[in-house]
């Protein structure tokens, strides 16, 4: 399964460029959710 920018039309990325996790520090529309990051991060150490 890829993975694509929900904003990918408004943000003119074509849909077959492949999925870069490095844009997003530069991208003015991401935000870090909080919330679920410290979930999975549980989730991570739940299995160490």
């Amino acid at each position: 399964m890829e993975k694509i920018c929900r904003l990918y039309k408004h943000l003119q990325i074509p849909y077959s460029e492949a999925f870069d996790t490095a844009r997003a520090k530069t991208c003015r529309y991401f935000e870090i959710d909080q919330k679920n990051m410290e979930s999975e991060i549980q989730k991570g150490l739940v299995w160490l």
